[in-house]
């Protein structure tokens, strides 16, 4: 249910954005608020294959590959909305890879954690 209501939002804020509207701010945070749940949820995987970095919101993080299109629309539609990015400070993560079932960045010994500030 929660991926219908997100498409819902994504197709009703995409309409108002083809028009050349701009979006409202309260409008735009949903967008990134849905996008951040979805980029902080477990990513499943089978293979290194299944598995990429998120380009947006905020700083690379481990997705699968079955989400990046469902993130790819979001920031579309916040693109297109007029929205605003707050300015970003990332670090370049590690490759991302499959482990154990689970979409994670390939930390070396004596690597810093990319999401830890």
């Amino acid at each position: 249910m929660n991926g219908i209501r997100t498409w819902a939002i994504v197709v009703a804020v995409g309409a108002l954005s083809a028009c050349g509207n701009k979006l409202s701010d309260e409008a735009c945070m949903k967008i990134r608020g849905e996008a951040f749940e979805t980029i902080n949820a477990a990513h499943t995987c089978n293979g290194d294959a299944d598995c990429v970095p998120s380009e947006w919101p905020g700083c690379e993080r481990p997705v699968s590959k079955r989400h990046e299109a469902k993130l790819a629309g979001m920031k579309k539609t916040f693109t297109e909305g007029k929205c605003t990015e707050p300015e970003k400070n990332c670090r370049k993560p590690p490759e991302v890879y499959c482990k154990q079932g689970l979409c994670v960045f390939r930390e070396k010994p004596g690597q810093v954690n990319p999401t830890a500030k």
